[in-house]
């Protein structure tokens, strides 16, 4: 296949059994706030309450595509931030509430680059991937929380146990990829 600027491109394959853990990646860079603020009883619960995996990621040059694996376990509340370029959010499982309204399987949402936003899974946890494009890295800030993660820590006090015990995610044990 050509591209239009003459360049050969070959397919590429990502396998999930290689995909890193997105903690242990460069891929989202927190801004220099953000670090401060997911420390301690909130890092641990998300830690035990979340899952993140780059399951793909291009440079620039190739396209800047990139899949960002959620697995988030029985109502975890994703705090409310914002990163430095445009997402699409599909729902593979599961629930996810944002506002008012309460996504399912097969939903999709758009977040622009900038925006604040924040959702959390419902009770029976909820899958997502996020397609982002055009970036090699993106940059994660978090406007004023302070409510929202005593939320976390007491949904995760409550949870703690359920969560520790959940090693892996519905898809990973249908496609038993993991």
């Amino acid at each position: 296949m050509s591209t239009a600027k003459g360049l050969q491109r070959d397919v590429t394959i990502y396998r999930a059994d290689n995909a890193p853990d997105l903690r242990n990646t460069d891929f989202g860079l927190p801004a220099e706030d953000a670090s401060v603020q997911i420390s301690g009883a909130v890092g641990a619960a998300m830690g035990n309450g979340a899952q993140a995996t780059l399951l793909a990621r291009q440079a620039q040059d190739e396209g800047g595509f990139s899949l960002v694996y959620l697995w988030l376990k029985a109502d975890f509340p994703l705090f409310r931030h914002s990163y430095d370029s445009d997402g699409i959010y599909y729902i593979i499982s599961g629930r996810v509430m944002m506002d008012s309204h309460t996504l399912r399987a097969g939903d999709i949402f758009f977040v622009p680059a900038d925006v604040p936003y924040a959702y959390s899974a419902g009770p029976d946890g909820a899958e997502v991937l996020e397609i982002r494009h055009g970036v090699d890295q993106v940059r994660l800030t978090i406007p004023e929380q302070s409510s929202r993660f005593q939320e976390m820590e007491e949904i995760a006090d409550t949870h703690r146990e359920r969560w520790i015990s959940e090693q892996t995610s519905p898809t990973w044990k249908a496609h038993e990829c993991r």
